[in-house]
């Protein structure tokens, strides 16, 4: 999808700047299709805007003067005039990115890498150690590196942050789910039940 930060969008006054630029008091434009770029209040007309991304909501909701309207919610019909009540980085759809990215770090505590890298913690010495030995033993500096490189845990050590990085972005890009860590996609595995709210969205 399009980055919403760098859209353009039109101010009252005609003029066109990014969404990031936008700041808190900033009376903008949002027409009928399009996303609205920062958390605001509506100031002038009436619309009927989507949140189904925000909230589950299957059907438009109204938005008045004096309602609230959120970043990554799209204007189902009508427009509207809004005044910015929140820069793109502390908008709600900001604080989803900020919430992938703190996902991609926190992957790295999912349980399984907390195993691989009490593996790693031994592994990697007790290879060290026998190249050292089988060098010593044939007086062959070329054995030790073979090993070391043979040996080398790399592979094992970076699969699982790697793929618990692309399913996270996968999954956040296509699908619009957000995973808040790589544990929880392990969770999935052994998961028995599921439950659903929202029928109509996520159930029929």
């Amino acid at each position: 999808g399009i980055d919403v930060q760098k859209r353009v969008v039109r101010l009252i006054d005609g003029t066109e700047l990014s969404a990031a630029e936008l700041k808190p008091g900033d009376v903008f434009l949002v027409h009928m299709g399009e996303q609205i770029p920062v958390d605001g209040v509506v100031v002038k007309d009436t619309a009927m805007v989507d949140e189904s991304r925000l909230t589950g909501e299957a059907l438009p909701q109204q938005k008045n003067v004096d309602d609230m309207v959120y970043s990554g919610s799209i204007v189902h019909s009508g427009f509207l005039q809004v005044k910015a009540s929140e820069n793109a980085a502390n908008s709600f759809q900001g604080q989803i990115e900020d919430e992938v990215r703190q996902a991609r770090i926190r992957q790295r505590t999912s349980r399984f890498q907390r195993i691989v890298d009490r593996v790693a913690q031994w592994y990697t010495p007790a290879v060290i150690v026998t190249a050292a030995l089988v060098a010593i033993l044939q007086r062959n500096v070329r054995q030790f590196l073979v090993i070391v490189v043979a040996g080398c845990p790399c592979a094992l050590y970076g699969a699982t942050p790697l793929v618990h990085t692309a399913a996270i972005s996968q999954l956040s890009r296509k699908h619009k789910l957000l995973v808040k860590s790589g544990s929880a996609l392990e969770s999935l595995a052994s998961m028995k039940v599921l439950g659903l709210d929202k029928t109509g969205t996520l159930t029929n």
